[in-house]
């Protein structure tokens, strides 16, 4: 099915921790850059809606919403250019009702700034650490690439490793034994 619209994930899901206790540092860096540039009332309109993150993403080419969110982001970029920018250019499109959006799941990109996967010992995948312990497809690194991270294990262990593909398959993880 070809969708005529933004397809994008909410930074939301029952693991992540931002939606329980707050991070004021995110806060306080979305508030600012809403605020320097889109002005007080999205700053105060926006900061407090979920993050839909722009680093995965799909939209068909032939959409006119690219456009749309380019021209928020010149508007917004002669005010400000912070890292987080095009993100909040996106979102004030979004919630502005400009482009329409389709949400998926938090497993399609997997926010570890949020809430850290666990290693499945058996697939070699990551996994939400919450039962039923969904299946990561996408795992959004955010500030933490490139960094060995402790990770916990369905075997009741955890390794250090970095989260990317090739080292959750390639794992220190002892094959069970056939006898």
């Amino acid at each position: 099915m070809r969708l005529p619209c933004l397809t994008i994930v909410p930074e939301l899901d029952r693991c992540y921790r931002n939606c329980f206790k707050g991070r004021p540092e995110v806060t306080a860096n979305l508030r600012d850059t809403y605020l320097q540039g889109f002005g007080a009332e999205a700053s105060q309109q926006l900061t407090s809606m979920p993050i839909l993150n722009s680093g995965v993403i799909a939209m068909r080419r032939d959409l006119p919403y690219w456009k749309i969110w380019a021209d928020v982001l010149v508007q917004a970029a002669q005010r400000d250019v912070s890292p987080l920018i095009e993100q909040c250019a996106l979102n004030v499109a979004v919630y502005t009702g400009r482009i329409p959006a389709y949400y998926l799941p938090s497993w399609c990109n997997w926010n570890c700034a949020n809430s850290m996967p666990i290693l499945g010992t058996t697939t070699r995948s990551l996994h939400a650490p919450l039962i039923p312990h969904e299946t990561i497809s996408i795992c959004h690194l955010t500030d933490l690439k490139g960094r060995t991270m402790k990770v916990a294990c369905t075997d009741g262990h955890s390794r250090d490793l970095p989260l990317t593909y090739e080292s959750v398959r390639l794992a220190d993880i002892p094959l069970p034994s056939l006898g």
